[in-house]
């Protein structure tokens, strides 16, 4: 992925450090065929890493660069890790009732109270 520090600041599309890796290279080939005998790019299966390896030589001259990415959930009002009611209630409570924008006034409503 093309970008630039500032594109990954924590509040949205952001790479995990440390998880840009070529697919499939373990490390072992250098200027020969990735599948020029065992491959340990899953090290506890080696038939699966040589499968890999069988379909990346078959299909391409070049391996394919991957990495991982989390995404930032802009609507996790308090920062919980799940969106759910507590994020809705949090958004009513800095907008108030109107959700066409900010409360007009700091007042709250009170329950009516009721007799038996």
């Amino acid at each position: 992925m093309c970008g630039n520090a500032s594109q990954f600041q924590g509040d949205g599309l952001d790479l995990v450090p440390g998880t840009y890796r070529a697919l499939g290279n373990d490390g072992m080939y250098f200027d020969v065929a990735i599948n020029a005998g065992d491959n340990f790019y899953y090290p506890d299966d080696v038939p699966r890493s040589n499968a890999l390896a069988n379909a990346l030589h078959d299909a391409s001259d070049h391996l394919p660069v991957v990495v991982d990415y989390v995404v930032s959930c802009p609507a996790d009002l308090n920062l919980d890790c799940d969106v759910g009611i507590l994020d809705f209630l949090a958004l009513l409570g800095a907008w108030g009732a109107d959700p066409g924008g900010p409360p007009t006034s700091t007042a709250t409503a009170t329950p009516a109270s009721t007799t038996s």
